[in-house]
């Protein structure tokens, strides 16, 4: 490493000469020493010495002399303003890392968010920040891995920290939670995020785009005016069964079907309570034309995606299916294979094995439960009207249902789609073919649950 030359009176000489007069002050066995090292310091002209003698001082002297002293020699050059924030406390390690040819970002912060206030949390590093000195605080630093939960604001925090040249790191909560120590609050969450971080088998996240998460807001407004529309439906059912009136269950004919009960049964109904359900069925229609608007935003969104259209094309993946999951995976390589994908969509049985003995459960539901709910309502309504086809890939799916049953059949469809899409947006392929899903290779009896290939790619397989 090339030697940095200090000016004259740099705010680290300074430093320095205060510290070596905080140690005349101390009576204590360490100040002669101490003493002895400010002085070799200062007497220094290249920050490369300076860190050879505090390297072989004793690690009770560089204490004595002061966390903020070392840090600010060592890394800010000594430049001439006297405001200059100093690196954490970890920076000797780092300088020294540096020295043996690591690369930069070797120091990791743990960083706890909050609404108004961030913790950081590192090796001598123990700070609050309030939101607006979050970025100016990190843009004094040098490059260095930053470890935070994937929560409501970190990918905003993972968006701009990486536009400093950090790197970010998105742990899932669930996996920080066993590193917290005994009591939960800010500080501790740093430190586990900290310590998780670290972790050679820590899985992390991949930081979303600003386009990727207002893609999935889209989403979360639909799911949200869908469950209000159910609400009213359930209400206004529940309403006319006080009078004896029961309205045929769906929401496709819910409007006519309470303004007819209306208009026939106006003995039963008061007046108060027939003002009441007509006000419910206008907000039922309300409701309805905000959802089609969603979705025609949904589909617009995907005559702008060459890959989302090619999602498209697999039987069981409509236009929802197709942008949520563009928006929700934004980097298919952070999965080594379509087995690890369908894995993380919770489409696998949970396993309880010990020794020779393998045990399998019921559906694992982890990870995006989101797209899991949207992969399995696909293939439910594929096995609607698989009967009623004679492809290969339907004769396949019949009888999947006939020996696993309806629920399982459409569990194993949704892992299935799971792979080939993971086929798909890694590239692999154009488009999914049914008609050749399941058509037998040279020198090869078909199987029963032999997966399908995928055009563009020959030897690609994916069983249910």
């Amino acid at each position: 490493m090339n030697s940095i030359s200090r000016p004259e009176n740099c705010p680290a000489d300074r430093r320095l000469s205060k510290a070596r007069l905080r140690g005349k002050r101390k009576g204590n066995f360490l100040q002669p020493k101490a003493i002895e090292v400010c002085d070799e310091i200062i007497g220094t002209s290249d920050v490369e010495e300076a860190a050879n003698i505090t390297s072989v001082s004793s690690a009770g002297n560089a204490s004595f002399i002061g966390k903020d002293v070392i840090p600010a020699l060592l890394v800010s050059s000594c430049s001439t303003e006297a405001d200059e924030t100093p690196l954490p406390g970890a920076a000797l390690r780092k300088y020294s890392k540096q020295k043996e040819g690591l690369q930069m970002g070797a120091v990791t912060i743990g960083m706890d968010i909050a609404k108004g206030s961030v913790q950081l949390f590192g090796e001598g590093l123990k700070k609050k920040l309030y939101r607006p000195e979050v970025l100016t605080y990190f843009g004094k630093l040098e490059a260095l891995t930053v470890a935070l939960e994937a929560c409501s604001g970190s990918h905003y925090w993972g968006r701009e920290l990486a536009k400093l040249g950090h790197t970010v790191r998105l742990m899932p909560p669930q996996y920080v939670k066993p590193y917290v120590k005994r009591n939960k609050n800010d500080a501790a969450d740093a430190e586990a995020c900290w310590e998780a971080a670290q972790r050679p088998s820590m899985r992390f996240v991949p930081v979303k785009t600003a386009a990727q998460q207002a893609a999935l807001q889209l989403h979360r407004e639909r799911e949200r005016l869908i469950c209000e529309r159910t609400k009213v439906v359930n209400q206004v059912c529940g309403f006319l069964l006080e009078f004896g009136i029961a309205l045929s269950r769906g929401v496709s004919k819910f409007a006519m079907n309470v303004r007819e009960a209306l208009s026939k049964h106006t003995e039963r109904i008061p007046p108060l309570s027939s003002n009441m359900l007509n006000r419910c069925v206008g907000d039922f229609n309300r409701l309805v034309e905000r959802i089609e608007e969603c979705e025609e935003l949904i589909k617009t969104q995907l005559r702008n995606d060459p890959v989302a259209q090619k999602l498209d094309t697999i039987a069981g993946v409509g236009p929802i299916i197709a942008t949520a999951a563009r928006a929700s995976v934004p980097d298919i390589g952070h999965f080594k294979n379509g087995r690890h994908f369908a894995t993380s969509l919770g489409l696998v049985p949970l396993q309880a094995s010990s020794g020779q003995t393998i045990r399998l459960g019921k559906m694992s539901k982890r990870g995006n439960p989101y797209l899991r709910k949207l992969l399995i309502q696909g293939a439910h309504a594929v096995l609607n009207t698989v009967g009623r086809k004679d492809d290969a890939h339907s004769r396949w799916l019949q009888e999947l249902v006939r020996r696993r049953g309806r629920c399982k059949a459409a569990v194993a469809l949704a892992n299935k789609n799971a792979r080939i899409m993971y086929v798909i947006l890694a590239g692999k392929a154009e488009r999914f073919s049914p008609d050749a899903a399941h058509q037998p290779r040279e020198n090869e009896k078909p199987a029963l649950g032999a997966g399908p290939r995928v055009d563009g790619q020959e030897g690609v397989t994916m069983a249910a």
